[in-house]
């Protein structure tokens, strides 16, 4: 905890490496949040908004028209419907 209140200064022996491991970590957390925007992005019927600033990313579902149509018929709800036929297209 100390570390994270008072980092090292430049001119301390533990300057060099901490700075070193915050890059490393960041840069870690950018590529982590790429691999995961591109995943999703490549799903059908998904999106996502790329993280500017941070980790955390929000995937949108597009749901066809003709899928709320059939869920509101049936008695599925139009996610599950929508999932099942992603699901199914793949196999």
């Amino acid at each position: 905890m100390e570390l994270m209140v008072n980092p090292p200064l430049p001119g301390d022996p533990s300057y060099e490496t901490y700075t070193q491991e915050i890059l490393l970590i960041r840069a870690t957390l950018s590529q982590n949040a790429q691999r995961a925007f591109d995943f999703l992005n490549g799903l059908p019927g998904m999106s996502c908004q790329l993280a500017m600033a941070g980790v955390y990313l929000y995937p949108r579902l597009h749901i066809p028209p003709q899928i709320t149509e059939e869920a509101k018929v049936g008695s599925s709800h139009e996610n599950v419907l929508h999932e099942t036929m992603n699901l199914q297209a793949l196999l």
